[in-house]
Formats: structure tokens, C-alpha cells, sequence
């Protein structure tokens, strides 16, 4: 079976999350960084919608508990 596009993408690079108590909320800092332009411009299509629906999910988690 032929590898799909997501498996067939080789990225290096680091995403740092962090999470910080504010007043009236929190505040998420998200930094995803590639080490190259070019693993930037291959990845984009699927981590920029993919790192929405993460967003999406954890703000749906942190209302259930706020």
C-alpha cells in the first residue's frame, strides 16, 4: 500500500504549547516552527486545518472544566 500524503511528509522542526492562567481565562501560546521554508510550504496544507481542530478541541475541553 502506497504511503499517504500525511505519512509520505518528513518535518523537523518543534511545536511548543504553553498554557497560562489569566484573569477571566487562558491564554495559549502556540509557536510551530520547520526547519526549512520548503518542510513549511509541503506541511501547510495539513497542519494549519489539523492545528485548528486541535485548537477547537482544547478550547472545548477547557469550557467543560472552567
Amino acid at each position: 500500500m502506497p504511503p499517504t500524503l500525511a505519512a509520505s511528509i518528513w518535518l523537523t522542526g518543534y511545536l511548543a504549547i504553553g498554557l497560562e492562567e489569566v484573569e477571566g481565562g487562558t491564554l495559549v501560546r502556540w509557536r510551530q516552527v520547520f526547519d526549512a521554508a520548503e518542510h513549511f510550504k509541503r506541511a501547510a496544507p495539513l497542519v494549519r486545518p489539523a492545528n485548528e481542530h486541535k485548537l477547537d478541541r482544547l478550547a472545548a475541553e477547557v469550557k467543560k472544566v472552567a
